[in-house]
């Protein structure tokens, strides 16, 4: 079968399955969680011969589009959580600051 084809059905269906919501659940899962997902995606690279995105960029991709939405939409709930920084080209997250001096304490 072609590739480009293969590739097709596995970015249709299988990589939209696998990444169903991971922004709210890729960062909770175990290293042992990532490599069996990891594998899939592996596998997937062997059958379709092309080379794939692998799960922690696709995360990452997610991650970004999703604050880009939220910074472009300020009647979001979460817009109040991203302010800009001093240079004015990078947006700072305040739960940042939170999570730093809850593990400086610790």
């Amino acid at each position: 079968m072609d590739s480009r084809i293969l590739c097709s059905f596995y970015r249709c269906t299988i990589e939209s399955i696998l990444t169903g919501c991971i922004t709210a659940w890729y960062s909770s899962c175990t290293a042992l969680n990532r490599k069996a997902l990891q594998r899939v995606v592996k596998a997937a690279q062997h059958i379709t011969r092309t080379d794939l995105p692998s799960m922690e960029d696709l995360y990452t991709q997610r991650c970004r589009k999703k604050a880009t939405k939220i910074i472009k939409d300020p009647s979001h709930p979460s817009y109040k959580l991203f302010c800009l920084l001093p240079s004015g080209r990078r947006f700072h997250q305040q739960g940042d600051d939170l999570m730093e001096k809850l593990h400086s304490k610790s």
